[in-house]
């Protein structure tokens, strides 16, 4: 039999075991979204011919590489009517190797300069997840960056 000290222990367990589940599910609903792979842009706002300087946040627990500098490491979209369309590229006609790798909680920063009309734009851009300098890049992922207007 279950005396009255033992029983109001358990009793006690169960509440507070609740009450961290409760504070649990809150806190994802309402907390900070934290993004795996984050990309954001220094500005919201460019002119056209200025360097937009771009930065990837790798926060996930996996070492993500980007495609040859001398490839596409990056598409640039553009919002036509609410929807993101990316201007055709030329197919690379060599794969290059792997040049950028991006260690878990790591970042990488670099500019582009874009010659592009006015509009409003993103980058896209493909990692490789758990691959290696020298290796040939493959397209496993996409992510995107935050919005940004050339005027």
């Amino acid at each position: 039999m279950i005396n009255k000290n033992s029983l109001t222990i358990i009793l006690l367990i169960v509440i507070l075991a609740i009450v961290a589940v409760v504070l649990a599910v809150i806190g994802d609903f309402f907390g900070e979204k934290s993004e795996e792979i984050k990309i954001t842009t220094e500005k919201q706002e460019y002119t056209i011919l200025e360097a937009i300087k771009i930065k990837i946040e790798n926060n996930s627990n996996k070492k993500i590489c980007l495609d040859s500098p001398f490839c596409y490491p990056y598409y640039l979209e553009y919002k036509d009517e609410n929807e993101w369309k990316s201007p055709s590229y030329i197919e690379c006609s060599v794969d290059y190797l792997i040049e950028t790798c991006i260690d878990p909680k790591g970042v990488k920063a670099f500019e582009i300069v874009p010659s592009e009309p006015e509009g409003i734009y993103r980058l896209a851009i493909p990692v490789c997840n758990e691959c290696n300098i020298g290796e040939a890049f493959r397209e496993d992922q996409w992510f995107y960056s935050d919005e940004f207007i050339i005027r």
